[in-house]
């Protein structure tokens, strides 16, 4: 993808603004989390977390699932 191509996506895609406040800013980014889906939220949390890792551990590989070792699926109960 060339630098045009690039610029033309980040148009498409991208969304911007200035928030005057922290408030402001609180409520520009509740509002954006509350209209992904689930499984976007998730694969954010996840990209997150890889890049945090990545911070701490320069050698760290992106995983490419959850590790099994952190729980189940559980009925809820209530």
């Amino acid at each position: 993808m060339n630098a045009r191509e690039r610029a033309e996506w980040r148009k498409t895609h991208w969304t911007g603004g200035v928030a005057t406040s922290h408030d402001e800013m609180d409520a520009v980014d509740l509002e954006w989390w509350l209209a992904q889906s689930a499984e976007e939220r998730l694969a954010c949390v996840f990209d997150m977390w890889d890049e945090q890792m990545s911070l701490k551990d320069p050698s760290h590989e992106a995983a490419g699932r959850l590790q099994r070792s952190i729980g189940g699926v559980r009925a809820r109960r209530g």
